[in-house]
């Protein structure tokens, strides 16, 4: 009907606004490799903790249970205390946390060094999730916030298409540590970005 096809215009007008919105997309962008570096725990960890030490599925189920604690347990409490600090910092802090967790899983060698990185990573994610969430608020305008929060959330599909195909390339080709280094570096590098982008930022988010 001509009603639909008012509706389905004007939704597709305010998608080209936000993919329009040139600092949000770098900063989604940025989103897509500090996810790429987390989303390797999910899909290769288990296998590299089996094969190369073997720490079977018991070992990497105490990892996933270390994760999703401190989640239960500092979330609000980390909530809090960034909602106080400037968004694109915090998240480079957050950021910086995966890289160096994600990072040194390919330095330790014992299952109580997995769990130190655990912590470590899982201390970036508990900062970088509220973070991004409000600083996409922030960039949005009020009558388009869905659509950002929604391209928000393509990110991590999108992290979670690339980053397993990648890292499961990297693992199979017999370059087992370096996938982790690599993994970690790319968090690292998007911390840059996002100290970059903040520069770009502060006079759009002054009032």
């Amino acid at each position: 009907t001509k009603f639909g096809k008012e509706i389905y215009a004007g939704e597709a007008a305010g998608f080209r606004a936000v993919f329009g919105d040139r600092t949000f997309m770098i900063f989604c962008g940025l989103m897509v490799l500090t996810t790429m570096a987390y989303c390797q725990v999910v899909t290769n960890l288990s296998v590299y903790m089996k094969e190369s030490f073997g720490l079977g599925e018991r070992y990497y189920g105490w990892v996933m249970t270390t994760n999703g604690a401190m989640v239960v347990a500092f979330q609000l409490l980390a909530t809090r205390a960034t909602s106080r600090w400037p968004r694109l910092p915090a998240i480079a802090l957050g950021s910086a946390l995966y890289g160096v967790g994600v990072g040194a899983l390919g330095l330790v060698t014992v299952f109580p060094g997995f769990i130190l990185c655990a912590v470590i990573y899982t201390l970036g994610e508990i900062i970088v999730s509220p973070s991004a969430t409000a600083f996409t608020a922030e960039m949005s305008p009020p009558d388009m916030r869905g659509r950002y929060m929604g391209t928000l959330g393509l990110t991590w599909g999108a992290a979670f298409g690339i980053g397993p195909i990648l890292g499961g390339a990297i693992y199979d080709a017999g370059f087992r540590q370096a996938l982790w280094l690599a993994a970690g570096g790319i968090a690292l590098a998007a911390t840059a970005g996002y100290l970059l982008l903040q520069r770009k930022t502060r006079a759009r988010l002054a009032p």
